[in-house]
């Protein structure tokens, strides 16, 4: 072993000791410049996180200024560490502040990934790599050639307890998160590595080998010091990394590892290269975990922020992280003396990497979630059916057979030599035909190769969550027993006076729901189940989970179907439903919401293919659509367009909610399908007949078309509605407005036949007889673009629908 005696260093001259550090102005000087980078760097996490959940929330009227946040917070930190960096003649305390200057200077770098969209994560990790490495080839151009060290030194004999250490560190990422794609994959392993290069020249080099030359005295001041300087750094550096709502998991993930950073640099500093490689593989592995095992794009609360998704289990990982760093650190200060002791043989380190991968391969392969699990592309072809040229078929039946027959074989056509290079290139694909195109399961390396293949119009994203490590909880009621006086929104549009005096319950008509699922088992809805006496086939379809029977676990399709059709507090309970899960979770995409279109459409049996076994004879004739496709969701202006006019051409109502975006002013109608002319949408009141404040308005400006929405306006605030379990519980929303719409529609066609499949002038007759709203304003243009026509009356509809003739 190296004695004191012994050390080498390469500036006697300077001395790196913490003495010179313990004079009270530079320990104030110390303190306030700490305080400033936290709170600058704090500030900047903070407004970019605020940013991000905003937009992904929705983008209307949210200036998308992350990367201007993030320059501005960068030049504001640089500037002053650069001149301090300067200034401060300590020598320790020079060489923290030169270390927090490369990592401010980071930050500015790190700009450009910051202007790309929110789910570019790929492509963000990709330009973050170039920085590092470009940032660590600048440091070795920079630095003296000489370095510290003999190649005389033992060899560090580390690796088995760092091996061990990484286990540990990987094992509630590896149990409670799942893989993206392969490319998804390999830009975390390649940022990761970037990282741990860019980590040992910076630190190890730059820091370590000045501050630990072989042969130095270290004591448990100089490691605590130590560890809170990687601290400072890691936390700044976690500002330029983290991007997609990626902040609060690597704040808990990366900067505590400060200290563990520092334990192994002192254990190796009498040893060859001065632990390098243990250094920069906690390092590189401490940012490639939780971005290969969550997507950080699905961290946002309003995707995943209740119990049990993804927002938690990732939150989870990092705290059990944070945990064993902080525990980590205590037993260094424990038994920090014996800590440069540790110096295991080959076989033992040998058999501790064994051990280690052993660990998280079994966890992984048992625990975990194991596969490929990425986002993936959707495919819209050019040619797409024009249902005008089936105007002139009759009756409604004969119509809605050739519409299937002829998107059917356009699809297929038209498909052909796109999925033959896809087969030939062993990608697999999911065809579509209400909207002509292709669900293929690749990612962003292969879009531009998509785009220009021949009849391909363009190539939309389409995210998909991953897998959980367990279902989240069933979302119950509070509620056992609903209070006698709870139905005011069945009061408020007048829905006593259809049942009483003009006898009408929707007999006879088919009510088709999608939406997070259905409760079949619960009272309010069992009885009305299409299936409930038969088959679930062509009935019920989850293209999530796959289930076989209606089922609900976040109660929202519960409490939408209910007000439709419940049995004791629905519109039209003597109606029949069937049902469809597009989101499951909070998180849909182009595929998923056509897939229960197509199965509103031409319902096909369970395990059948849609394109082949679809029986428009058995579709619905009113679907309630609870929900919106934003462009998070990968979803363009136009993407349904085609899909909602082949339904209008079949006869099918399409009943949508206006969206819950209200608080950021007008045009918050944005996204498909509530834009849409062919659509009905509906926006919500609360109890007293005022415009909900989260209802979203008009016009449309997202497709260029000035079109006034919404339609029309339903009670859609503190309803009391089903929830799973048998249970009740009071929800707000626009989802809770549009089914009182999609109730009434079937009370109108169920009290005149002749009605059914008319949908334009169903929609006509609900306009003109609507209340009056009289308290819209015209901040949005005109009145209209808050209240549509006015506030739901189901008597003045349902006599208006018994008087057409």
């Amino acid at each position: 072993m190296i004695t004191p005696e012994n050390t080498i260093n390469e500036h006697p001259e300077l001395d790196y000791s913490l003495k010179k550090a313990r004079k009270m102005g530079v320990i104030l000087l110390i303190f306030f410049t700490t305080l400033w980078v936290l709170s600058l760097t704090g500030l900047n996490l903070f407004l970019r996180w605020s940013i991000e959940q905003s937009m992904f929330e929705t983008e209307t009227g949210i200036q998308d200024v992350r990367w201007l946040v993030h320059l501005v917070c960068g030049v504001f930190l640089f500037i002053p560490l650069l001149a301090l960096s300067f200034a401060v003649k300590v020598p320790r305390v020079k060489i923290m502040l030169r270390l927090w200057t490369v990592g401010a200077a980071f930050v500015l770098l790190s700009v450009p990934p910051k202007v790309l969209y929110l789910t570019a994560q790929v492509q963000s990790n990709l330009l973050l790599c170039g920085v590092l490495l470009l940032m660590t080839l600048v440091l070795f151009l920079l630095r003296n050639k000489q370095t510290s060290g003999s190649k005389t030194l033992p060899p560090s004999g580390l690796a088995g307890p760092v091996f061990l250490a990484c286990a540990a560190l990987a094992t509630p990422w590896v149990m409670w998160g799942a893989l993206g794609s392969v490319e998804d994959s390999l830009s975390a392993l390649l940022l990761g590595a970037a990282f741990a290069l860019f980590f040992i020249n910076a630190v190890v080099v730059d820091y370590f080998d000045k501050t630990q030359p072989p042969g130095s005295l270290v004591n448990r001041k100089d490691f605590l010091f130590d560890g809170f300087v990687l601290f400072i750094f890691l936390f700044v550096v976690v500002s330029g990394l983290s991007q997609n709502g990626s902040q609060i998991v690597l704040c808990l993930s990366i900067p505590a590892c400060g200290w563990l950073l520092a334990a192994l640099s002192t254990a190796g500093r009498n040893r060859k290269n001065h632990a390098r490689l243990a250094t920069g593989l906690v390092s590189g592995l401490m940012l490639a975990l939780p971005l290969a095992f969550f997507d950080m794009d699905e961290l946002a609360l309003f995707i995943s922020g209740t119990d049990g998704e993804v927002f938690f289990w990732a939150n989870r990982a990092g705290w059990n992280t944070l945990t064993f760093q902080i525990a980590f650190a205590l037993v260094v200060l424990i038994f920090f003396k014996q800590l440069e002791r540790v110096h295991l043989g080959r076989r033992i380190n040998a058999m501790l990497l064994v051990l280690s991968l052993a660990e998280v391969l079994v966890l992984y392969f048992t625990a975990g979630q194991p596969g490929f699990f990425g986002d993936r592309l959707f495919v819209v072809m050019k040619e797409q059916v024009n249902p005008t040229q089936f105007n002139e078929i009759n009756p409604l039946l004969e119509k809605k057979l050739a519409l299937y027959q002829a998107l059917t074989e356009t699809a297929v056509t038209t498909q052909e030599e796109v999925t033959t290079q896809l087969a030939k290139w062993h990608i697999d694909f999911t065809r579509y035909y209400l909207v002509n195109g292709l669900e293929v399961n690749t990612g962003v390396l292969m879009k531009s190769m998509l785009e220009k293949m021949d009849g391909v119009d363009r190539v939309l994203d389409s995210p998909r969550l991953r897998p959980l490590p367990q279902p989240p909880p069933r979302m119950e009621g509070e509620i056992t027993i609903p209070p006698e006086d709870s139905l005011w929104n069945l009061q408020m549009i007048n829905l006593p006076l259809v049942h009483e005096q003009l006898g009408v319950f929707g007999e006879g008509i088919i009510i088709g729901q999608t939406d997070s699922g259905v409760d079949g088992s619960h009272p309010e809805l069992a009885g009305s189940y299409r299936g409930a006496k038969g088959s679930n086939d062509t009935n019920w379809l989850d293209p999530w989970n796959h289930t076989v029977a209606p089922n609900d676990l976040s109660g929202h399709g519960t409490g939408t179907t209910a007000i439709i059709v419940g049995a004791t507090r629905g519109i039209a309970p003597k109606a029949q439903w069937i049902a469809c899960t597009n989101l499951a979770r909070n998180l849909g995409n182009p595929a998923l919401y056509l897939d229960c279109m197509q199965f509103m459409f031409a319902p096909y049996p369970q395990g059948g293919d849609p394109l082949l076994h679809g029986k428009p004879e058995l579709g619905a004739m009113v679907v309630n659509n609870s929900w919106g496709c934003p462009r998070i969701e990968g979803c363009d202006a136009d993407v349904f367009k085609p899909a909602v006019e082949i339904l209008e051409a079949a006869g099918i109502f399409m009943s949508v909610s206006a969206g819950n975006n209200g608080y950021f002013g007008c045009s918050t109608i944005s996204d498909p399908p509530a834009l849409y002319e062919h659509v009905f949408s509906v926006g919500s009141v609360d109890s007293a007949g005022e415009l909900s404040a989260f209802s979203s308005k008009g016009p449309v400006t997202s497709d260029g078309s000035g079109r006034s929405k919404p339609d029309l306006l339903a009670p859609g605030e503190q309803v009391l509605v089903a929830a799973p379990g048998g249970t009740y519980t009071y929800s707000s929303g626009t989802s809770f407005a549009a089914p009182h719409v999609t109730g009434v529609v079937a009370l109108m066609w169920s009290a005149n036949p002749k009605l059914i499949g008319e949908v334009a002038l169903t929609r006509q007759i609900l306009q003109e007889s609507a209340q009056p709203y009289t308290d819209g304003s015209t901040s949005c243009g005109t009145p209209q673009n808050e209240s549509g026509a006015g506030i739901l009356d189901a008597y003045a509809a349902v006599k208006a629908a018994i008087a057409v003739k």
